[in-house]
């Protein structure tokens, strides 16, 4: 995204505001049907076989995906200079032009650049994106590296709880 659409693209990335994603779709001048038909087409253009959107923002509960889709999604989304730039933002001032204020948008990932570590192996979550969606939980799609800069992506779908996402991940970097 670039121009008009990068604040919305940003605020939709690091603070998951569905508004932004909502009027980020609408910026495209798709109607918000034929954005979501754009969705799947990229989905199986990916090979997502178990994956289908409903709705721009995902919230809906008959968005469909499996963790291996989400795995591959995110690869292709990390490899994305300006994605990965904004899942890697903590923060972010958002100018609200029409008032001349801005607003600190802060990312949704809790553990984003924190360095944890088990058995003299250090790991550091450098990329991700959180979800959420009533009948499947708290989610969370990862790149994490560790202290021989390896690179693992790690998808977490069904977390009980917000934080619980977070040990998770932390769990499945450390297996």
């Amino acid at each position: 995204p670039t121009g008009k659409n990068t604040p919305l693209a940003t605020s939709s990335l690091i603070s998951s505001s569905n508004e932004a994603t909502v009027a980020l779709a609408r910026s495209t001048r798709l109607s918000l049907d034929d954005f979501v038909k754009k969705m799947n087409d990229k989905a199986n253009d990916l090979g997502l076989k178990n994956t289908s959107f409903t709705d721009v923002t995902g919230l809906k509960n008959d968005n469909k995906s499996t963790a291996l889709d989400m795995t591959i999604l995110a690869r292709a989304a990390f490899l994305n200079s300006y994605i990965q730039k904004a899942v890697s933002t903590e923060s972010y001032a958002l100018k609200i032009i029409s008032s001349g204020l801005t607003r600190n948008i802060k990312s949704t990932d809790k553990i984003l650049n924190q360095k944890f570590g088990l058995s003299g192996q250090t790991y550091q979550v450098e990329l991700g994106k959180t979800g959420y969606l009533e009948a499947a939980g708290y989610n969370f799609a990862s790149r994490v590296s560790d202290s021989d800069n390896r690179h693992i992506l790690v998808v977490v779908l069904g977390s009980a709880t917000i934080d619980q996402r977070f040990t998770d991940t932390k769990s499945l970097a450390y297996w």
